[in-house]
């Protein structure tokens, strides 16, 4: 049983160009039908820093069911990228993951992305997140950390 498309709405900024909107919208409803069960309304918000949390790039808020987006981030994903962004913040949003985040949900929310995606496009989003924020040592080694476990998690 593939999850119903319109369990997802969206709740878009009013300057939000449509370009965000559309390529949100279809990208959540090709999701939606690989998520193996049905789940509840989930709202995308996106957002203009740089930065701001989660290496800048997305986070979700569990408690009012929203995943928000860095545009620029956004620009710089392409599709399949994107789904895995998303697919990772759906998890943290099911599993109620409230607060800092920890490693495990990070591990978790990845392996989950990369069963609805792919082990190649898990690494690619990873390590764009590098790319994108010129990311200070401390936080690349916590990328190559879940780097490795995807690999492991997939070689397995």
């Amino acid at each position: 049983m593939s999850g119903k498309c319109h369990d997802f709405y969206m709740i878009p900024f009013r300057f939000l160009l449509k370009k965000y909107n559309l390529r949100l919208e279809t990208t959540l409803t090709d999701l939606c039908n690989k998520i193996p069960h049905n789940i509840a309304p989930i709202s995308v918000r996106t957002y203009f820093l740089k930065g701001l949390i989660n290496y800048g790039m997305a986070f979700s808020v569990p408690k009012i069911r929203t995943i928000f987006f860095q545009r620029s981030f956004m620009d710089y994903l392409n599709d399949d990228e994107l789904k895995h962004v998303l697919a990772h913040e759906i998890y943290h949003i099911e599993s109620k993951h409230i607060g800092l985040p920890l490693e495990r949900w990070e591990f978790e929310a990845d392996a989950f992305a990369t069963k609805l995606t792919s082990i190649h496009i898990g690494i690619a989003v990873l390590n764009k997140t590098l790319d994108f924020n010129n990311i200070e040592i401390e936080k690349a080694d916590d990328i190559d950390r879940r780097i490795k476990k995807l690999q492991i998690t997939h070689a397995s």
